[in-house]
């Protein structure tokens, strides 16, 4: 896979991640709209400290990636 290629591709998930992470903090906002129970609340912040965990070390290998690339 070229770097190019690399760097596309990280930053599509990246994105995703992103984009994963803000519907999960709306739900967990919106629970005066409906019934959440603590346990789903709970699942829902864990997932959202994992994709940061996660987008930490995508947005490390895109800096390195973009770095080589200059």
């Amino acid at each position: 896979m070229s770097d190019q290629s690399e760097v596309t591709d990280l930053e599509n998930e990246i994105a995703e991640l992103r984009r994963d992470n803000d519907q999960l903090r709306q739900q967990v906002g919106g629970q005066g709209l409906g019934a959440v129970d603590s346990e789903d609340t709970a699942a829902m912040l864990t997932s959202i400290e994992e994709n940061e965990g996660i987008l930490g070390a995508l947005e490390q290998r895109l800096a390195r990636l973009k770095g080589d690339e200059s």
